[in-house]
């Protein structure tokens, strides 16, 4: 019985000092970045002058506080040389510890018939770590840091990525 006591009383003390911890991380912005994968590219529209794409993107946030996402930027090519840059500021929060997918349109011009032509996808999203340490960076005009998701493939294909 006295074991188990003092088992239980260790156990209180580990999870309230790993709550400190993440206190104390969240306080000085020492959190791990989220990861981001392109997951999904398809074709959601064509016409003679062009394609219209759609990627899936898969945010994921290891840790124990939620990570505001500031802004996304989209770069998509195809072999042909249509090209796609744009800036899209979405409104997502990665949840604790949780997964959010994002679904991003792009438009581009073809010489041709866009299925089988190969592609490359590049999102990069900014993210905001919490804590008073990045408040006075964002202040001094140190951008934000933030993770690239990369696809290749062949229209009507899964894509290959990191």
């Amino acid at each position: 019985m006295r074991n188990a006591l003092a088992l239980m009383v260790l156990a209180a003390v580990g999870l309230v000092g790993s709550g400190c911890v993440v206190v104390d991380a969240v306080k000085e912005g020492i959190v791990a970045p989220p990861s981001a994968e392109v997951v999904d590219v398809v074709v959601v529209g064509q016409t003679a002058a062009g394609v219209a794409v759609e990627a899936v993107v898969e945010l994921s946030n290891p840790n124990a506080v939620q990570l505001p996402v500031e802004g996304v930027d989209v770069s998509f090519s195809l072999a042909d040389g249509g090209s796609f840059v744009a800036a899209s500021p979405p409104t997502v929060v990665l949840p604790p510890e949780g997964t959010q997918r994002m679904r991003v349109r792009a438009a581009l011009p073809t010489r041709g018939e866009p299925a089988g032509q190969t592609y490359d996808v590049s999102v990069t999203t900014r993210w905001v770590p919490p804590g008073e340490v990045r408040a006075i960076l964002t202040d001094s005009g140190v951008p934000l840091p933030f993770v690239v998701a990369r696809g290749q493939g062949v229209l009507g294909e899964s894509p290959t990525g990191g």
